[in-house]
């Protein structure tokens, strides 16, 4: 419930433009205590806080309007140059849109830890388009069990943003079949692939979420996964 918790106040903080360099549930050693360490550059070199401090209360006070029910001094903000947000940075793993890493060891900068959840990485514009793709169309797949798992394709028809047609099958992602000009097929593979392809060659791109990359093309225009999103839903 702390993780899910955490990462609700994470995702709103971002959206509403508090940047969060590296951020973890720390249990303290000498009080037994969990808190949410949030590393902000709003934490100068000066080590002042009131001002993130604010910044974080005056969001917690509307999540709380909305239910939002996470305790206000269960967190604490530090400066991204702080040693034990160094040290949570250095520790965390997880790649963005991944669940927290574990760590196991007994201090993070001179402050003394039984067990801490470092969160990945905020992710970058690119890299939530490329979460966003996922989600909007896996159902049932799962990333992470290989490349011979189920495929799901669709075609969908750009200017009316409706899926023209879809299927499944087992096995690697097949070649795509010739496309209409406006027309575009998505397919995506357990694995935690999604493929991209137009009728140019310059349509053509592909995203790893296990990666969270971009692997072949970059990062497709807002107006086509706009587009695509629309249609599927």
């Amino acid at each position: 419930m702390q993780i899910k918790e955490g990462q609700t106040l994470l995702d709103r903080l971002a959206h509403e433009g508090f940047v969060v360099t590296v951020a973890a549930w720390v249990k303290e050693s000498d009080s037994g205590d969990w808190y949410l360490y949030l590393a902000t550059p709003l934490v100068g070199e000066d080590r002042a806080k009131t001002t993130a401090y604010h910044r974080v209360n005056a969001v917690l006070r509307k999540m709380e309007e909305e239910g939002f029910g996470m305790y206000p001094f269960d967190k604490k903000v530090i400066g991204p140059n702080d040693p034990i947000a160094k040290d949570m940075a250095a520790h965390g793993k997880a790649r963005p849109g991944g669940p927290p890493t574990r760590f196991r060891g007994s201090r993070l900068g001179e402050l003394y830890v039984e067990e801490a959840y470092i969160y990945p990485p905020p992710a970058t514009p690119e890299q939530r388009a490329g979460i966003q793709l996922w989600e909007c169309g896996r159902i049932e797949l799962r990333p992470g069990i290989g490349p011979a798992g189920l495929c799901r394709m669709v075609v969908i028809d750009l200017e009316n943003k409706t899926v023209l047609q879809k299927g499944t099958y087992r096995g690697t992602m097949s070649n795509t079949q010739r496309l209409s000009h406006g027309h575009l097929e998505v397919t995506w593979a357990e694995g935690g692939g999604v493929r991209i392809s137009g009728p140019s060659a310059s349509q053509r791109w592909r995203w790893s979420q296990p990666r969270a990359v971009w692997e072949e093309g970059g990062c497709p225009p807002d107006e086509i996964l706009k587009e695509i999103l629309t249609a599927m839903g």
